[in-house]
């Protein structure tokens, strides 16, 4: 008799714990919401992330969406050319003040996507594909970095001119900037750990691979293929790798506040 009961209350206890899982779970949302074109490019990007606030100024939609869904610009795949559009977001919501700033900015992020798909209609999914891509590897002669010393603040200076100092970054930092610059995806492969300090000359208007056994003229300024051989001792080699992305399978300029 007593396994009978036990039985059952167990049964009970699982069914009421089913019907709690299939309900479904809220969306999280902010409660007041503005949405406006930036045209004013002199502007400068801010952003502001914290318990019941989110701020973003003067960003790309594109930018937008990769915050919102935490990937890398080069990983948003199908999106047409007008989301290079800045917008400011001025989002706010009541939420518990004694939250970690983590789990605030975690839950903003969820919100920020909700935003998306309500004011700009977004509709995405993920897909992988297996497109052209560079591999970052050490070269021949080995890598010609320097370690940087302890308690260095790390910094990249130089913009986007082409000449650039790195201090006390990673190489993942390097990986990034290639991506950005050769618009197709960079892959470490160095095994390299630690912080470095290097710089890294380039002519930003031409991506002409390196051959294997030319280097850059005397006075002139080397291809970012053949800066990275020479200045750093390491190498780009291209291959078709699998690549995670996020489509964009639907997209409108926003609706009014």
């Amino acid at each position: 008799m007593e396994l009978k009961l036990l039985a059952a209350s167990l049964a009970v206890a699982l069914a009421v714990s089913f019907a709690a899982s299939a309900q479904p779970v809220p969306e999280l949302e902010f409660d007041v919401v503005s949405v406006k074109a930036n045209k004013n490019p002199a502007l400068q990007v801010r952003n502001e992330n914290r318990v019941g606030l989110l701020r973003l100024q003067n960003y790309a939609l594109s930018a937008i969406i990769v915050i919102a869904y935490g990937i890398d610009l080069q990983r948003l795949a199908g999106a047409p050319s007008w989301v290079a559009d800045h917008f400011d977001i001025d989002a706010a919501v009541e939420e518990d003040r004694s939250m970690t700033p983590q789990h605030a900015r975690e839950r903003n992020l969820l919100r920020l996507r909700a935003l998306l798909r309500t004011r700009f209609q977004l509709e995405v999914h993920r897909e992988t594909r297996t497109i052209p891509s560079y591999l970052l590897v050490i070269g021949r002669s080995g890598p010609k970095l320097k370690l940087s010393e302890a308690g260095g603040e790390s910094a990249v200076r130089g913009g986007h001119t082409g000449h650039l100092k790195f201090r006390s970054e990673g190489i993942d930092v390097l990986v990034n900037l290639l991506w950005s610059h050769l618009e197709r995806p960079v892959f470490d492969q160095t095994a390299l750990q630690g912080e470095y300090d290097f710089d890294l000359d380039f002519d930003t208007e031409r991506n002409e691979p390196a051959s294997s056994s030319s280097s850059s003229a005397a006075g002139t300024v080397p291809t970012i293929f053949a800066a990275v051989q020479e200045q750093l001792g390491l190498k780009l080699e291209a291959k078709k790798v699998p690549v995670d992305l996020l489509v964009v399978d639907h997209v409108e300029r926003p609706s009014a506040n």
